[in-house]
Parts: C-alpha cells; structure tokens; sequence
C-alpha cells in the first residue's frame, strides 16, 4: 500500500454540495414537461371551457423562448422532454409556435435532449400552413370535439352563438392528410351523456382513430345521469371489442391495458401537476397545470413562480407533491383509494376549497368507472 498523503475534499465543493441539498427544492423531482398556455383568447366559447372569460392576451416568443430555457434547467438528466402546445385556441399563434418550436429544437439538441410536441385544438383554424409546420417539425395534434352535431352543438359554440361541428368535420380529411392517426378529445356533458356512443362510433366513421373520453366536471351528474354514463361507456366497451377483433385501426384511452390494472393507484396520491409537468401562462407564470391558472389569477394558492426567476414557491410546490395520505383523511378510508389518484387538484380546490379533498361527484364518477373497467375486462376475457 502506498504510504502518500490521502487527498481531502475540498471544503468549499463540500459546503456547495451541502447547500445544494438544503436549498429548497432540491428533493424535488426534475421538470419533464410544460404546458404553454399560448393565449387566452378562442374563437369558440364553450359553456364548459376552464378558462372563463376569453381575453385577447398572448404569449410573447421571449417568454415562449425562456419558457424552453427554464425546461432545459430544471429538467436534471431527464432527456425525453415534451411541451404542449394549448390555450385558449393555441391555432391563432402561428407565428410564435413556429418560432418556439425551431428554438426548442435547436437548444435541446445543443443540450443533448429531444423535446417531442404535441397540441391540443378545436380544428376550427387548421389549414395546410399549420399541416405543414405540424407535420415538418413532428408537432401532433389532438381534436376536442364532442361527438355528435347535436351533442358538440349543444355546448361548443362560437361567439356568435352558432354551433361548430360541422366547420369542425369539414377539416378533420384534411388534418388526417398531415396526421394519419388522429385523436380526439370527447367532454361529455350530463345533458348529452345518451349521444355518447353514437358519438364515439359516428367520429370513429369519420376517420377518427383514437378517442380520449372525459366527464364533464363542474357539472351536475344526478344518479339518472350516472346511470346513462356507465350504460353509454359499456356501450362504448362493447363496440371498441368488436373494432379490435375486426382489425379496425382504434384506440380508447380509458379501455387500454395500462387503465385496466387494479389497484394501479396503489400508495400514489395527486398527479403530474407541479411534480414533473408544470404550465406556463401568457405572461410567463408558472402553475402545476394549465387548469390552474384561472384560479392563480384572483387568489394564486399555487402560483409556482415565473419562467426567469424559476421556482420561487417551493412551499406551494410541496402542497403539489404530496404524495401521502395524512393530507387526505377521506381518500385513506376510501375503498377506492387503490383506484383513484386523489380526483384533480384544480378540479377539488374549485369544488372543496383543498387540493386534497375531491368533491363527491368526483368519487361517484369514479366509482363507476371502476365498475365500466371491471365489465369490460370481463368481457375481453370472454365473460357474458
């Protein structure tokens, strides 16, 4: 063995790391995700649509471009990043999405990551400059529509008062020119709840191939309603059954194998918002999600910090992360606790004044779709 001085740390990159460990924050996990929330303005005003009063506001390509900064920062040795592209209508901000895009990948390359994008639209503005930028810079996009004329009509509007379906279907052969696999984004409304099936199988006619299928929250699910929701999902179950065993190219969210697990929410409390995904609103604020910034406007509880300055509200932050149970005394006595995240965080504290206690129609939603998972499995298992 040799008998040379044994070379100490040097005490200044100790105290560094020391502090680093200490500083707020920093047992928090690295940022994956962003939202941008590119504008608050729409050229439709839907009576469901979270983000209330439309204002012709939009992000700037500075706080776009610093948004990508902050990503490329707070994301640690994360190397798959993804930013969506929403609104707001985000089809009335080509300008700053073609600039953000070419931005984005040119510093994740120089920084040795790849950022995928994706866009959620009403496909109102869609023409073949946006297929074009979509499809040249690998951005995806997903359709909210709602099914039916009658159904999306009901409660998809414009300013003017008129419904948009039809405006919505003449585009979708042409969004499916640039983007063969398409997706759609289905808010179904307790007063519509009975189209949904006709719905799923009249859009899937259409060319749609992949349908994510949400409830309506804020609304008033009454037990007759409830009751057409889980006969309408089965329905849903039944036909998507027999399109896979016809070979027929489509997807349901809700029904894949990954959504089927029991107890796949066992121990695991609140969702992405502020733990790896965070949003970023038109004056470069950030929020745990985009559903967030509505509320953060008036009386922002969870107001994170901007895209210059980082996070600054690390204590807000924590609430967002809280992945334990003693925060949420109604979720640790719940039999469905192994099934359920814990319901929305913008979604309780609207309903509940807490991010922690989801609202009862929350939990009787969730219970059903629990019953709706357990029929179908049965029915892939070739049950009656």
């Amino acid at each position: 063995m040799g008998t040379g001085t044994l070379a100490l740390p040097d005490p200044g990159a100790v105290a560094s790391r020391v502090a680093a460990r200490k500083r707020p924050g920093a047992s928090q996990p690295p940022v994956s995700q962003l939202e941008l929330f590119l504008t608050e303005d729409c050229c439709l005003r839907c009576d469901y649509c979270f983000v209330g009063h439309k204002r012709p506001r939009y992000m700037a390509s500075a706080t776009a471009r610093a948004a990508v900064e902050f990503l490329l920062s707070e994301s640690g040795r994360t190397e798959q990043l993804s930013i969506t592209l929403f609104g707001g209508e985000p089809m009335l901000c080509y300008e700053v999405v073609a600039d953000v895009v070419a931005y984005a990948r040119r510093r994740g390359g120089e920084a040795g990551k790849a950022i995928a994008f994706t866009m959620t639209t009403n496909g109102l503005l869609f023409d073949d400059r946006w297929g074009r930028l979509c499809r040249d810079e690998g951005v995806t996009y997903l359709l909210s529509v709602d099914g039916t004329r009658e159904a999306h009509d009901r409660h998809r509007k414009d300013a003017a008062g008129r419904g948009s379906f039809d405006r919505v279907a003449a585009n979708i052969p042409m969004m499916k020119q640039y983007q063969p696999w398409m997706g759609a984004r289905m808010t179904v409304h307790p007063d519509v709840v009975t189209m949904l099936a006709d719905g799923v199988e009249q859009l899937q006619e259409r060319g749609i191939n992949q349908f994510i299928i949400s409830a309506a929250t804020g609304a008033t699910w009454h037990p007759e309603a409830r009751t057409k929701w889980l006969e309408q999902m089965l329905t849903v179950a039944e036909h998507y059954t027999l399109a896979r065993e016809s070979g027929v190219p489509v997807r349901v969210s809700r029904f894949e194998r990954s959504e089927l697990s029991p107890g796949r929410y066992r121990g695991v409390f609140g969702c992405r918002a502020g733990r790896n995904s965070m949003s970023v609103d038109v004056d470069g604020g950030l929020h745990g999600c985009s559903k967030m910034i509505p509320l953060n406007q008036f009386d922002p509880p969870y107001r994170l910090g901007d895209v210059w300055s980082g996070i600054t509200d690390h204590a807000a932050r924590a609430e967002l992360t809280d992945i334990t149970s003693l925060r949420r005394p109604s979720c640790a006595v719940c039999p469905n606790a192994d099934e359920c995240a814990g319901g929305c965080p913008a979604v309780n504290w609207e309903a509940q004044g807490s991010i922690f206690a989801p609202s009862p129609e929350t939990c009787a939603l969730t219970a059903d779709f629990i019953s709706v998972r357990d029929r179908f499995a049965a029915i892939l298992n070739g049950c009656p």
